[in-house]
């Protein structure tokens, strides 16, 4: 199995990653860790700084090649979005916006991380269990009333 300390390793991980369309178990398996291995823990080598380095290494490279970057994208999106208020087709101008957004990860489908709730204090906890135990004495009075 081949090893993570080895530069050589990480630098074909990267390389397989960014060319086989972005699939981490293949290229994981193309590099040579077994086919289970890279289906489960082996999924965890992406959250290695070297690796993730690697990875942007590569991705800035193609943008250089390429000359494709972030101005070039959101020019030719709002390019997309006058057009299609010239010709009166809000669900194109509607996709040109979705994709601007999902640019900068700011649409529900762009595959962000998800949102976790934040954590309370044992203080806020009791509080907050004080003022659930208030709220629902209140509605059962309220309904006694009525």
């Amino acid at each position: 199995m081949p090893s993570v300390k080895d530069k050589s390793t990480i630098e074909a991980i990267a390389r397989e990653f960014c060319s086989n369309g972005r699939i981490k178990s293949l290229a994981l398996e193309a590099v040579g860790y077994r086919e289970r291995y890279s289906r489960t823990c082996g999924l965890k080598l992406y959250g290695n700084i070297r690796v993730i380095e690697a990875i942007a290494k590569i991705d800035k490279e193609k943008q250089v090649k390429y000359e494709w970057n972030e101005q070039k994208a959101l020019k030719e999106l709002d390019d997309a979005c006058l057009q299609a208020e010239g010709l009166r087709q809000p669900a194109v101008r509607v996709s040109s916006v979705i994709a601007r957004n999902r640019m900068f990860g700011m649409d529900k489908d762009a595959g962000g991380k998800e949102s976790v709730p934040p954590a309370f204090s044992p203080e806020e906890v009791e509080e907050l269990q004080a003022m659930a135990k208030r709220a629902t004495l209140a509605i059962k009075n309220t309904a006694k009333r009525a």
